[in-house]
């Protein structure tokens, strides 16, 4: 009977390095496949939950490419299997579009903090998302997350950066960058 060593089921990502060419944008990124099997020690590959399969330098993407790649084995992983992945790229006309109004979520508040935002109670932003058209046209505005982090901070007036979260392949520009709040002990 074949012995064989434990393993682990993993997604796969590729790593992005450089810029798009001027006006381009991803209008599509696929990993094939989009899961490998890691052989090794428990202690090892218990601790693995993503294969990275090698680095897409997007500023050599012209139009849509296809590249293999040749899964580099992480330290203490025995094999991988498959070994090689596929990097299926298609590239779009960058367009724009704005959106406005996009709700600012709060989060890292201390339990004994009051966050006051000092311009709006119920700050919002704009937003410029930039991709392709196919992917602008089935985006709304609830598909973006604008929010600050204010776990780092101590109590008086701060700027805090705006970050926004949204669909895959679609860059974003704020309006605004920060917006000013005061932290302050929770009256009781």
């Amino acid at each position: 009977m074949p012995v064989t060593s434990p393993n682990k089921t993993v997604p796969t990502r590729v790593t992005r390095v450089g810029d798009l060419p001027e006006g381009m944008s991803i209008d599509e990124l696929e990993i094939e496949p989009e899961e490998v099997t890691i052989y090794g020690p428990l202690d090892v590959i218990d601790s693995i939950n993503v294969i990275s399969v090698g680095e897409l330098d997007l500023s050599e993407l012209e139009g849509s490419d296809t590249i293999e790649m040749e899964i580099a084995l992480p330290s203490g992983v025995e094999r991988i299997s498959p070994e090689v992945a596929t990097i299926h790229v298609s590239l779009a006309i960058e367009e724009e579009e704005e959106f406005e109004d996009i709700p600012i979520d709060l989060i890292g508040k201390g339990d004994d903090d009051d966050v006051i935002f000092v311009e709006d109670p119920e700050p919002t932003t704009a937003v410029i998302a930039k991709g392709a058209a196919e992917l602008l046209e089935r985006m709304t505005a609830e598909d973006i997350q604008a929010f600050i982090d204010v776990s780092q901070l101590s109590q008086g007036e701060h700027d805090v950066e705006i970050q926004i979260n949204g669909p895959p392949h679609i860059r974003f520009q704020l309006m605004d960058e920060t917006i000013p709040v005061q932290i302050q002990l929770k009256s009781e």
